[in-house]
């Protein structure tokens, strides 16, 4: 994960990258299929993990293709959902040495444990021979390979996380869209909202039900802009004492005291589910954090309750720092990896 500075963005500036799944299949297929076919006389079967619907439909659509193009057979394995029980039981049949051949994983942050755990396959070069190599972002290369030098997974989406916000609905309220330039300028458009239209002006994501997400699509947006903007140690520890983390609790406090972020949903057993797929649509929540996925599975045209014409009515703020400037943070998502047995 990075944290990019970026100047404040007009429009849709942003740089994200999505990948077909049937592109990116098709190198993680050819990166053991090689192996597979030499060593066998007849045509061997692939088994691929996958949980989510909407990439399974993906590939079925691709997989006729690549069987045919390398000679091999697919097989897709329905794992469970949600993503906390797809990751149990992968790592506990990885760890047993039964896991599919090709899986996914949600966010880089997972690479490196699994990469030392010896369960993931070299694949670096494979992945840097693919002719889609050149085509990738700087940051994605930088992303995909690990701290040994090597790649042991492939992101299909390079995720752009900032804030969202609904531009119809706010020129129409007669409120600003323009990026907010510090804290206070955010918490004042937050109130503005309030103020305004009666909605909820700013989600940030919180509570024990959304896990580590609460820190990875929240909090951690603002530490590059704090007073401390460094908040791991030499010995791989997290600081939280200093004055940056104190900063940032109190932006929440703020949002929380002054009744300008929803509590309510954010105390169920899935409360991105209200706010973001409900309240945002809805019009009743007027920015919240997300990251580029959310233009497509969270209110795009195939979602539970679509934003008509999502792109041009939902626009992007990069984070703003405390006292000036603003970053976005970039991480690979829904990641590609090879079982390494």
């Amino acid at each position: 994960m990075q944290a990019a500075e970026m100047p404040p963005p007009g429009g849709h500036a942003m740089k994200s990258t999505v990948l077909r799944a049937g592109l990116v299949l098709a190198i993680m297929v050819a990166a053991i299929s090689g192996a597979v076919v030499s060593s066998c006389t007849s045509a061997q079967t692939i088994r691929i993990a996958e949980h989510r619907q909407a990439r399974i439909d993906a590939l079925n659509k691709s997989i006729p293709s690549i069987e045919k193009q390398l000679g091999i057979s697919i097989e897709v394995v329905e794992y469970p959902a949600p993503e906390k029980d797809y990751m149990s039981k992968l790592l506990t049949e990885l760890g047993a040495g039964n896991a599919p051949d090709l899986f996914t994983v949600e966010s880089d942050s997972d690479v490196p444990d699994m990469a030392s755990a010896g369960y993931l396959a070299r694949i670096t070069a494979e992945v840097k021979a693919w002719d889609g190599y050149d085509q990738l972002f700087d940051v994605a290369k930088k992303l995909s390979t690990n701290a040994d030098g090597q790649v042991y997974a492939l992101d299909s989406m390079l995720a752009v996380q900032q804030l969202y916000f609904r531009r119809d609905l706010l020129d129409r309220a007669g409120i600003s869209t323009a990026q907010p330039a510090s804290w206070k300028d955010l918490l004042d458009r937050a109130r503005e909202i309030k103020a305004k239209t009666g909605k909820y002006g700013l989600l940030l994501p919180a509570g024990i039900g959304w896990g580590a997400e609460a820190f990875r699509e929240g909090f951690a947006l603002f530490v590059p802009g704090s007073k401390t903007p460094q908040i791991a140690n030499d010995d791989g520890t997290l600081n939280l004492n200093g004055q940056g983390i104190r900063d940032i609790f109190g932006l929440y406090k703020s949002l929380i005291d002054e009744d300008l972020m929803p509590i309510e949903p954010l105390l169920g057993p899935e409360p991105w589910v209200i706010p973001k797929y409900t309240m945002f649509p809805a019009g009743d929540l007027m920015a919240t954090t997300c990251g580029t996925w959310c233009y497509i599975y969270d209110w795009g045209k195939d979602s539970r309750n679509p934003v008509p014409d999502v792109i041009k009515n939902v626009g992007i703020w990069a984070v703003p720092g405390m006292d000036g400037g603003s970053s976005v943070t970039v991480s690979g998502d829904n990641i590609w990896a090879v079982n390494a047995k």
